[in-house]
């Protein structure tokens, strides 16, 4: 996450979209598509360790999209992938960070909330 050119997502940032979707969602599963596996598990899986949840490892990137797309809502971090997951189910919440590369995005997709980075 220290080299994206397009700014960086905090680790803020996802607590407070994980915060919202357990206060907002039920019978949540979290499922945890990333690049950065690992720091997913040095910072976020605390924050999830009553709730079920699985680390995504070995598929390929369309494997990924398309398991993404069944899901009911996504915290999308700088990249695409769970932007396009969350238009291509058409219904699922895309939650995004407030910065200027992503608020695009809220044009793109109406079921889009705004969280900030």
């Amino acid at each position: 996450m220290e080299d994206c050119f397009y700014g960086k997502v905090t680790k803020s940032y996802f607590s407070n979209a994980l915060e919202y979707v357990k206060r907002h969602f039920y019978n949540v599963k979290f499922f945890f598509f990333s690049d950065e596996l690992d720091w997913v598990e040095q910072n976020l899986l605390e924050e999830v360790e009553r709730f079920p949840y699985e680390l995504m490892r070995g598929n390929k990137a369309w494997e990924d999209l398309a398991l993404m797309a069944y899901c009911d809502c996504y915290i999308s971090s700088q990249g695409s992938a769970g932007k396009v997951a969350a238009m291509m189910n058409g219904i699922g919440l895309l939650i995004i960070p407030n910065d200027p590369h992503d608020l695009k995005w809220k044009e793109r997709y109406e079921n889009t909330m705004v969280i900030d980075n």
